[in-house]
């Protein structure tokens, strides 16, 4: 029973960065799908149920030991918060697409329950990282041929840079004629989650290879193809939050640990940046270019995502729209959009106030910071990681509305808990 739960790990950390799902209900606007209504059944899920199911069969303890954290404050704070979940359900409009969120929610709570139960032993991780590296040159391989090609066993979406929706720059070609470059997508929904989802598997892969006593010369040699391939990876995205976390993440480590020991890992993929930046500068001059015409659109894009949230907040201040139930809601409003212009309000912590109301904000924000202060405590790799995730939950929503971002906020959650000062998962 215990290999059946260790190779069970193995296998959902190495499914998590893939998108395969069953989808039984596509979320239909004007003809075309959002994905905000679709509901859908992960595979990972399913790895992860059964997972739990079998670690409860052979250590009823797992969940009795939970209560020694659900009795501390933080534990209190969060009980209250899943609660409002659960209570939001009430007057939530699309009550299916809140229960969805909420099991979402409870899968990344037991995930690091499971997380904490592993400490001191990192070899779990490393089918996280290879997953992650398969993911990354999967996104190199978009950036270099400008296409994405759809596969439903991986959970690929095809994507083109004609079609609406699709994230590209536009960069100058022959003839001063403007060329679309495709951002690279990976195996994730969007650019910038897979530029958050590399940065992360590279600190994690510093992690190891920092604390990780007498390694053998394959681990060596794994670990440091693999920062090279995430350093690729979060090239081929493009994305600012990822470059912009990766930094903060940086600052952590340096400040708290210092560089010694990821030297040598952090020299290569310093190099593998500076190599693509050398090769392929027309993406990245586009990119820090705000005054171009993408940019000044994504830019008032934006603009109108806030407005929205705000109106959504100061009608729906106490309590919300529901779990689940921004899009929704902004299709009640107005139904004659195209589909890919419903979009949440680019800010995590905006977008829980506007589906569960002030309550609901208040209460993760305060957990957050409990969560904080324990990551700042432990040793920088752990807080490295959180700071990763700041731009994304500053600038961005998937941290909180799709799949992987709330069982990656569940993951480094569990990993942070589990370090303690000098007491890591590899220590």
């Amino acid at each position: 029973m215990k290999n059946i739960e260790k190779y069970g790990l193995y296998i959902f950390l190495f499914l998590l960065p893939w998108q395969t799902r069953w989808i039984f209900h596509l979320g239909w606007i004007n003809g075309n799908t959002n994905e905000y209504l679709t509901k859908s059944l992960y595979l990972s899920d399913v790895v992860l149920v059964g997972l739990l199911i079998l670690v409860f069969l052979n250590e009823k303890k797992f969940f009795s030991g939970a209560k020694k954290i659900f009795v501390s404050i933080r534990g209190k704070i969060f009980s209250l918060f899943l609660l409002w979940c659960l209570v939001s359900l009430f007057w939530a409009e699309n009550m299916s697409l809140a229960l969805q969120r909420v099991f979402w929610i409870a899968l990344a709570t037991l995930l690091a329950m499971l997380i904490i139960r592993i400490k001191n032993n990192y070899e779990f991780f490393y089918a996280l990282i290879l997953s992650l590296m398969l993911s990354a040159w999967l996104g190199v391989w978009q950036f270099l041929f400008r296409q994405a090609f759809a596969n439903k066993w991986l959970g690929l979406a095809a994507h083109d840079v004609s079609s609406g929706g699709t994230s590209y720059l536009e960069i100058s070609g022959d003839g001063n004629q403007a060329v679309r470059w495709l951002r690279a997508y990976g195996s994730f929904d969007h650019p910038n989650i897979f530029g958050v989802a590399t940065a992360v598997g590279l600190l994690l892969s510093f992690w190891i290879y920092a604390c990780k006593k007498n390694k053998q010369k394959r681990e060596e040699i794994f670990l440091l193809f693999a920062t090279a391939s995430f350093a690729l990876g979060i090239f081929s995205s493009l994305s600012r939050s990822a470059l912009l976390g990766l930094l903060l993440g940086l600052l952590v480590i340096f400040f708290k640990e210092g560089f010694v020991k990821i030297r040598k890992p952090l020299r290569i993929s310093a190099a593998m940046f500076a190599i693509m930046l050398v090769l392929y500068p027309a993406p990245y001059v586009a990119r820090s270019n705000v005054d171009s015409r993408l940019e000044r659109k994504s830019l008032d894009e934006r603009k109108v995502y806030f407005e929205q949230g705000k109106n959504m907040i100061e009608k729906n201040m106490m309590l919300g729209v529901g779990m689940g139930n921004y899009v929704q809601e902004l299709t009640r409003e107005d139904p004659t959009k195209e589909a890919w212009s419903y979009q949440p309000i680019h800010n995590f912590f905006l977008l829980v106030w506007a589906e569960l109301g002030i309550f609901g904000m208040l209460a993760l924000a305060a957990l957050l910071l409990f969560i904080c202060l324990k990551a700042w405590k432990g040793n920088g790799f752990g807080a490295a990681m959180l700071a990763v995730l700041l731009p994304a939950a500053f600038f961005d929503h998937w941290l909180w509305d799709l799949h992987f971002g709330v069982l990656l906020l569940g993951l480094i959650v569990g990993i942070i808990l589990t370090n303690r000062g000098e007491q890591s998962l590899c220590a």
